[in-house]
């Protein structure tokens, strides 16, 4: 109600104006800072508002310390370790496939599945999927520092067994449900794997030449293998049909922990000699992928 209304009306609003005039000497009696105005903040942002869309990053062919990709890092992995020797990441398990990063050493790479792809090293095709569609070649992976074996409450007798690891590439010695001695290994690769299920020790041979005619039509395309190994020691057969454990001095040492033999179980010279003083003919033998 305006001023200019009430003096329309003297008589029937006079106590309205004696309420104005006492509420304004009430206000004028009031702190300075009372009245002063609130300024007013800059509003928050959205929660939902899009903020600019940072340039997604380029894979590395391996960034030294650096994070693994997403996927890698959220796949389901069968394998993990790190990178060894620094290493293009290529589209395709071949050396003609196009680049798409780098990995520097040292870089933790996790392993969705082990691929046949071209030779680079002599006999030995594998490669490593760690990613969807993103490949480096095997022999430029190594595995974390070998964890302590756990006892195992499902172990299938109390006497001597070896359990063999494929996915992880670890052999452990046991007496019943106590470890008593664990070491990488290299077992078989893509097209060639180590055959799954309960084994024993057949029989053994210290020295030998192994030749890979003697596989006959095992392998990809049933032609067998073309390797021709002397002076193989500690071998200890646990198929009819050839696989077995023993000594590879062929192999990089640091590569133990990856897969790429012919089926067999390699083991570094120390390691297979181990393994050949512990074990006898008999002795049982697990391999599992898990």
């Amino acid at each position: 109600m305006s001023d200019r209304h009430l003096a329309r009306h003297p008589r029937s609003h006079g106590w309205l104006r004696a309420a104005l005039a006492l509420f304004a000497f009430g206000l004028s009696q009031l702190p300075t800072a009372a009245l002063t105005p609130v300024v007013a903040s800059a509003p928050l942002p959205a929660v939902d508002a899009a903020a600019p869309e940072a340039a997604a990053p380029s894979l590395p062919d391996v960034a030294v310390g650096g994070p693994a990709p997403a996927a890698v890092v959220e796949a389901p992995a069968v394998w993990h370790g790190h990178i060894g020797k620094l290493a293009n990441v290529r589209s395709g398990p071949q050396r003609t496939a196009p680049v798409v990063g780098e990995v520097q050493p040292g870089t933790p790479v996790r392993v969705l599945r082990w691929v046949a792809g071209d030779m680079i090293e002599q006999d030995n095709p594998t490669w490593a999927e760690i990613a969807a569609g993103q490949f480096v070649y095997g022999m430029l992976l190594q595995p974390d520092p070998l964890p302590a074996p756990q006892p195992r409450s499902d172990a299938p007798t109390s006497g001597k067994w070896i359990a063999v690891d494929t996915i992880n590439q670890i052999a452990t010695a046991y007496e019943g449900a106590r470890p008593v001695h664990s070491t990488y290994v290299s077992t078989g690769r893509p097209g060639w794997e180590t055959p799954l299920g309960t084994w024993h020790i057949l029989r053994r041979v210290e020295r030998e030449t192994m030749d890979g005619t003697t596989l006959g039509t095992q392998g990809p395309g049933g032609v067998g293998a073309t390797y021709h190994v002397e002076n193989v020691r500690w071998t200890q057969y646990f198929t009819a049909d050839g696989s077995a454990i023993h000594e590879n001095y062929w192999r990089d040492p640091a590569t133990f922990g990856v897969p790429g033999s012919h089926g067999c179980i390699g083991m570094s010279s120390s390691e297979a000699a181990w393994f050949w003083q512990w074990a006898d003919v008999g002795t049982l033998i697990v391999v599992s992928a898990n």
